[in-house]
């Protein structure tokens, strides 16, 4: 015997089913995401949703289940709703949800992951995007510290670091510091307090921890203490290089938290090794599939490790950006 459900969507607003509201949400969310400007299902989902978002009357209990539930989804529910308004952009029955849902959503964020309009914004970063934005968050933060507590907090987010170094990958991204500390140096001399402060800011970001799902990426700290060994290979047969002094002192600086940093991980070495060792065979063999050669600067067939990571790295970083761009996953820190 087929039982026949006869209720409504507005059902889930009762109190025993609220918590099952949170789902129902997620759903919504992960379905408008897949919609595009020629879809006709916008307008089945957006009137539902105003049904359990912006229910006309509620008793006191589940008001307050309610607005818990809101605070779970509001912030994925609100990125899907911004993506559904740019597709439509004649539709009037969205910003009435947006403007219930932003109430609901935490002013401080603790995840790793950026909000769509946070990567908007700094991709958007006059001159190089990502490559602009983390090198102004430093100067901010090296003006803050000069100014002795004589000017507001930066606008700073350990999120943008983060994020620079998942597209760009970590050697791209240490390179933009070593570049801000270049140009420091260059302004300022090699004993300024600002360039002081730099090396103080920047050594900070390279130890900091890192997300449990970058630990099979390299992360800052490699790529530095691979930068400082070519350095050192190099100067051996080549002249030495104009930012070389400045390559080693912030890595002698470093030395001491890398020692501390290598006692503290060695437990999760081998599966370090292995998830690296398996991104590594996964793209070459993804590039011998193809018919591809992995080639240095020169043009060269690659036989430097250093190459074949980054390039796996870059392919690793472009997988989980692309993959976690939807509804701005939570990496819960």
């Amino acid at each position: 015997m087929r039982l026949i459900y006869t209720g409504s969507l507005t059902d889930l607003l009762e109190p025993f089913l609220l918590p099952s509201l949170a789902a129902g949400l997620t759903w919504f969310a992960h379905t408008l995401w897949s919609t595009s400007s020629s879809s006709t299902q916008v307008d089945t989902l957006l009137p539902a949703l105003h049904s359990l978002i912006k229910p006309p009357s509620m008793s006191a209990d589940s008001a307050a289940i309610h607005s818990a539930v809101l605070s779970i989804i509001a912030e994925p529910l609100d990125q899907a709703l911004v993506h559904t308004q740019r597709q439509h952009k004649n539709r009037v029955d969205i910003n009435p949800l947006l403007e219930t849902l932003r109430p609901h959503m935490t002013s401080h964020r603790q995840k790793a992951a950026a909000a769509l309009t946070e990567l908007e914004s700094w991709a958007s970063t006059p001159t190089n995007g990502l490559g602009s934005a983390l090198p102004n968050m430093v100067r901010g933060l090296i003006l803050w510290c000069l100014a002795n507590g004589n000017l507001s907090p930066p606008n700073y987010t350990h999120r943008l670091l983060l994020h620079t170094q998942t597209i760009l990958g970590a050697q791209a991204t240490l390179q933009i510091l070593l570049d801000e500390l270049t140009t420091q140096t260059t302004q300022h001399g090699p004993n300024a307090p600002d360039v002081e402060t730099t090396f103080d800011i920047i050594v900070t970001m390279i130890i900091a921890p890192q997300p449990p799902s970058s630990h099979h990426r390299l992360t800052l700290l490699d790529a530095l203490q691979m930068h400082h060994a070519d350095h050192l290979s190099n100067n051996k047969t080549d002249p030495p290089r104009d930012n070389t002094k400045i390559l080693t002192r912030l890595y002698r600086r470093i030395e001491p938290f890398a020692a501390m940093t290598s006692a503290t991980t060695t437990n999760n070495n081998n599966n370090t090794i292995t998830a690296t060792n398996h991104e590594l065979n996964m793209a070459m063999s993804s590039t011998a599939g193809q018919g591809i050669m992995l080639r240095d600067s020169h043009g060269l067939p690659a036989t430097d490790i250093d190459d074949v990571l980054a390039h796996t790295e870059g392919q690793i970083a472009s997988g989980d950006f692309l993959g976690g761009v939807g509804l701005g996953g939570a990496m819960d820190l």
